[in-house]
């Protein structure tokens, strides 16, 4: 038996992986996961939907998000994204004109380029990054 880092977060809503879908910050409750928080952040679970982000994250995953922007995004790395008043999650580039939203299942969603003027008009902003994911496995 080894040592575990195990910490509750709380479970927002979900998040889609395709297209975005209305953001919803109710608490459905708590889920454990083995990650270290940092302790000047925030996190919480959101609920994965959709299937943009296959095969790395499918619908009825829960990933862990680390609250906040980010104002030079990694290459690879998956964000939670808002347009507008929904979100969604998506490996993000910024480019001199505006943010290019990229899923992994490109045959599911192409990449979509916002301006830098729909960036500031909608918003389109990083919100989270993604930390750790969850899922459970069912016998078929």
């Amino acid at each position: 038996v080894g040592r575990t880092n195990q910490h509750c977060y709380p479970v927002l809503g979900t998040i889609a992986a395709g297209q975005p879908i209305l953001a919803e910050s109710n608490i459905e409750g708590y889920e454990q996961f083995d990650f270290e928080p940092s302790l000047d952040k925030e996190y919480y679970v959101l609920n994965v939907k959709g299937d943009s982000m296959a095969p790395f994250y499918l619908s009825g995953d829960r990933v862990l998000v680390e609250a906040g922007g980010c104002s030079e995004p990694f290459k690879r790395r998956v964000y939670a994204v808002r347009v507008g008043e929904e979100a969604t999650m998506k490996m993000v580039q910024r480019l001199p004109t505006g943010l290019m939203l990229v899923a992994y299942n490109t045959e599911v969603f192409q990449p979509r380029f916002y301006t830098a003027e729909e960036c500031a008009e909608l918003p389109v902003e990083i919100i989270g990054t993604l930390k750790a994911l969850s899922r459970v496995v069912e016998d078929g």
